[in-house]
């Protein structure tokens, strides 16, 4: 890990082009127990004909039942009755933000915060686990941080340094290729969902968007900010001023205390050596795994899927049929899935990774084969039953489950995310 020493003399983890690395993190929920480090600001007291006084008189369980009697009444997110007129209390940690955000739903709420001196990721941790305890009523110390996105923050690279966008784009897919690969595998497939998954994009695609300063979050509705790169398990963002970019941990790490924190660790030792020989996402990999380096898995990205003539087109218009933008939670875009899907048919057998361990690189082509052969069968039976359907004067109706469940079985028998 590249350290700097801070005027204080203590370390702080840096960027191998020299960026200070800081933390921050955010939370959503619903819980009441947010009432424990926020109180309403003063349009808030008046909507709910309180004055500051009668406020600070009620304990914590009246507070509550004078919040959720608005929550649930129909009005909430209306006029004054928002999350966003709370304020943070004055016994709150002062690196909480001074007032809540709205989610979209007006009934969750987001905080943020930068913790003051929250430059290791010990410090960060620390931090959490305080909220954890006073939101969450956990008193165990070594209570799971559970919900809380992590953003690593750093200056991005000037345009003397832009050699190293290239190495930021490869991490970033890394860090998506492995947590999607892996969810696969559990059976726990995120192919279809609005807020993680894989990146659409290759590293060439993100290196490029990086060198020529395209906006990566754009303005989605009131107070959100968003854009491809951020809905993935690891988001890359530009929400945070003062030309710094970062990474958002928004899945896959988040819900285990130990694995978040030696993840963050592994992460930002990485972004002090981006070119060092072997970097890995996997803490503990197989004994045959080949090291490879960030620019190894960034030119591996030049190869071209291993599919049938026609397989690659048919699961691309498999996409646009199968989206139905008023589902909850589901992608609207035919592009976004069909990448997502295509992970599979990217030769992975080929990624230095594999370099000496023939028996899993055949397997990878061998399972891959299979998989091929199992779309193919999906595809020719559901095309016979849909010309029935149509002959009866039936509309067709796709099966996006079916799909999802060959190619996560594709990554549920080679273990690909194993050896990254």
């Amino acid at each position: 890990m590249r350290l700097r020493k801070r005027k204080n003399g203590a370390d702080m983890p840096s960027t191998q082009w020299g960026a200070p690395i800081t933390f921050g993190w955010e939370l959503e929920g619903t819980t009441l127990k947010v009432l424990n480090w926020y109180e309403p600001g003063e349009a808030l007291l008046a909507a709910i004909s309180l004055t500051r006084s009668e406020w600070e008189a009620l304990n914590f369980e009246a507070r509550s039942k004078v919040i959720s009697a608005r929550l649930t009444s129909g009005t909430w997110g209306t006029g004054a009755l928002r999350w966003s007129n709370f304020v943070r209390r004055a016994d709150a940690p002062v690196y909480l933000q001074p007032a809540l955000k709205e989610e979209a739903d007006p009934r969750t709420w987001e905080v943020n915060a930068t913790p003051t001196g929250g430059i290791t990721v010990d410090q960060l941790f620390s931090a959490q686990l305080d909220v954890a305890r006073a939101w969450l009523a956990d008193t165990d110390r070594r209570a799971q941080v559970v919900g809380f996105h992590v953003h690593v923050v750093f200056d991005k690279p000037g345009t003397d340094k832009q050699a190293w966008n290239g190495y930021i784009a490869s991490l970033f897919t890394l860090l998506n290729d492995y947590a999607a690969m892996k969810d696969a595998a559990n059976q726990n497939e995120n192919f279809t969902s609005r807020v993680v998954g894989n990146s659409p994009n290759t590293p060439n695609d993100v290196a490029g968007m990086l060198d020529f300063n395209v906006t990566l979050d754009k303005p989605l509705s009131a107070g959100q900010m968003g854009g491809p790169q951020k809905y993935n398990f690891v988001g890359l963002r530009d929400i945070y001023g003062d030309n710094k970019i970062g990474f958002e941990i928004r899945e896959g790490w988040t819900n285990n205390w130990d694995r978040f924190k030696s993840f963050l660790n592994r992460l930002v030792g990485h972004l002090g050596a981006l070119t060092a020989s072997d970097v890995h996402v996997k803490r503990s990999r197989p004994e045959n795994v080949n090291q490879f380096s960030l620019l190894d898995h960034f030119q591996f990205y030049d190869s071209r899927p291993d599919a049938p003539p026609g397989l690659m087109e048919r699961l691309m218009v498999e996409a646009k049929e199968l989206l139905t933008p008023t589902r909850d939670q589901a992608v609207t875009d035919q592009v976004t899935l069909y990448h997502r899907w295509s992970r599979a048919f990217i030769p992975w057998e080929n990624h230095p990774a594999f370099s000496s361990a023939p028996g899993q690189r055949e397997l990878i082509r061998v399972k891959r084969k299979l998989m091929c052969v199992d779309l193919k069968m999906h595809f020719d039976k559901s095309d016979s039953h849909n010309k029935r359907l149509a002959s009866a004067g039936f509309k067709p109706t796709p099966n996006i489950n079916a799909v999802n469940k060959i190619i996560a079985k594709f990554f549920e028998d080679t273990k690909i995310h194993k050896y990254l």
